[in-house]
Parts: structure tokens; sequence; C-alpha cells
């Protein structure tokens, strides 16, 4: 499949009910949209050395008409908050939802 054109948007900052902002790397296709989306969430931090292949990935969904969302977990990398080994995850994956 020919690579289309990806609009990028970096630590976009989506509040959660408590009001802690987590950090998400938005891929858009490019077009007006809606598009199914897809979000994957990690503590290692979305910049970081064990993310590496995630770029690649959310690249390769977008390719094929889907929005992709990669978020820290709270806590972690850019985001705000606290990290409570997976206490937060499903409040906070439910919040960006």
């Amino acid at each position: 499949m020919a690579e289309s054109a990806v609009q990028v948007r970096k630590d976009v900052y989506v509040p959660m009910s408590d009001g802690v902002g987590l950090a998400t790397d938005i891929y858009l296709p490019d077009g007006p949209g809606p598009f199914p989306s897809l979000l994957t969430r990690s503590p290692y931090g979305k910049d970081g050395v064990i993310s590496q292949g995630t770029v690649q990935r959310a690249l390769r969904w977008v390719d094929r008409g889907y929005a992709v969302l990669v978020q820290d977990c709270r806590g972690s990398g850019h985001s705000e908050g606290e990290y409570h080994y997976y206490l937060d995850d499903a409040a906070d994956g439910h919040d960006t939802v």
C-alpha cells in the first residue's frame, strides 16, 4: 500500500475526569474523517527507546485509514499525575475514549 499523507499532533493533553492531563500523540490520515481509531498506552514513555517501533506501527495503521493515539500513562513520559502500577489504567483508558 502506498504511503499517504499523515497529520501528526504531538503531546496533546487529554483531560481525565480528575483534571490530570495525559500526553497523547495523534496520528491522522489525510482527509476530513471521521476515522476508526486505535489507542495504545504505555508507562514506558511514548518517546522512549522501548517504544521505538510504535511510530512505525502507527503509520502502518494510518496508511490503512485509522487514526492512532499513542498515550503516556498517568505519571509517565510527558503525562501529568503520579503513576500507580496498573491502578489508574482502566479509568484513564475509559476517560480517553
